[in-house]
């Protein structure tokens, strides 16, 4: 876990996909200038957040239990509280679709 990152305003546009996925772009300060057709924009406030990289196969039930981890467990564990601002996940090139060495990162806001 990496406690105390500060994140800049974050710029998110998605875009709703088949069923419950969907595709998300997301730019930092001033990158972005012009919403492709079809995305629909949110901003992330900039402020405190604790990071924590989930690592292996995704699957519902190792997911909810990660997220319940650091909710019920690692944050209070740190001395932190969850504030009132939406996590977010952040996926890169570590992610491995479909592999259990798969990797991302979920942002928590804390204050």
């Amino acid at each position: 876990m990496v406690t105390g990152r500060v994140l800049d305003i974050l710029k998110t546009m998605w875009k709703k996909g088949e069923g419950t996925s969907s595709t998300t772009l997301s730019m930092r300060g001033e990158d972005y200038r012009k919403i492709p057709e079809g995305f629909i924009e949110d901003v992330i406030p900039g402020g405190r957040y604790a990071v924590y990289t989930y690592k292996g196969e995704m699957t519902p039930e190792s997911v909810r239990e990660f997220y319940n981890n650091i909710y019920y467990r690692w944050l209070a564990e740190d001395g932190l509280s969850p504030s009132r601002n939406e996590c977010f996940e952040h996926y890169d090139s570590r992610f491995k679709e479909g592999s259990g060495k798969s990797e991302y990162d979920i942002w928590v806001p804390v204050v």
